[in-house]
């Protein structure tokens, strides 16, 4: 069943890496004299690294929740001058409805993307947990693996269909890429870490070549080059409570 609501028009979405430059312009940044990264809440983020990521990143952990900016649910108080905040993917929550056994929210399958339990049905995907035949964990939620895993399953409903063996999914992580800003990224490429502007333009690069249509990619194209001369578009976003909470006032 497709339920469809009234919504309201949001504006076209912006890329959110702004850069250094365009951050002084609209803000006033205060100087630290004592910079600290700590890992708040992992909730099991973390867990997706690699070992040795997992032991430095859980080596200050505040192990408790934050209810305010600088305030966490055992009464400590972090004082800072810039506040940044991380959140990971969350299965959809309809999937509570589907009964089948889940883990953290995710339908368990087993190596084939069969739902554990339950004869002809496939899962994959960010609600999907996935055997990682390659680390002995689980495949994260990311493009690569979805994208990969889609055909797998639909190879396998055939072979379902026809009596033939299935195929169970394996694939190792290509790499790593995020775009920081100015220009700038960071990359993990077949275990080979590296940072700076070539790390950006792979990001692109390869953003730009899993678009869909020559429309996307030529609109995508035009609005990059646009970047190269003027300062970035900067919109505010309002969901129904926070428009029915401006229009009361």
């Amino acid at each position: 069943m497709v339920v469809r609501s009234e919504s309201v028009r949001l504006p076209r979405p912006v890329q959110l890496d702004m850069s250094a430059q365009d951050m002084r312009k609209r803000t006033r940044l205060q100087k630290v004299d004592n910079p600290q990264r700590t890992v708040v809440v992992s909730c099991g983020i973390v867990n997706q690294q690699p070992a040795r990521h997992q032991e430095i990143s859980g080596k200050k952990n505040a192990g408790s929740a934050v209810v305010k900016c600088h305030e966490l649910s055992n009464g400590e108080r972090i004082t800072s001058s810039t506040l940044l905040r991380t959140a990971g993917l969350s299965p959809n929550p309809a999937l509570d409805l589907v009964a089948c056994p889940k883990e953290r929210g995710r339908i368990k399958v087993n190596a084939n993307l069969e739902v554990e339990g339950v004869d002809g049905l496939w899962a994959l995907g960010d609600c999907a947990l996935v055997p990682d035949r390659t680390t002995g964990g689980y495949c994260p939620p990311t493009a690569q693996h979805a994208s990969r895993e889609g055909k797998i399953v639909a190879q396998n409903i055939v072979a379902s269909v026809s009596g033939e063996p299935k195929k169970p999914f394996s694939f190792k992580t290509l790499g790593l890429l995020a775009a920081i800003g100015r220009r700038s990224g960071v990359a993990r490429i077949l275990g080979v870490n590296f940072s700076g502007f070539l790390a950006w333009f792979l990001w692109r690069g390869i953003y730009w070549s899993k678009l869909p249509r020559t429309e996307k990619k030529v609109r995508v194209a035009i609005d990059w080059a646009l970047d190269v001369f003027f300062s970035k578009d900067f919109v505010q976003y309002l969901d129904q409570r926070a428009l029915a909470h401006t229009q009361t006032e």
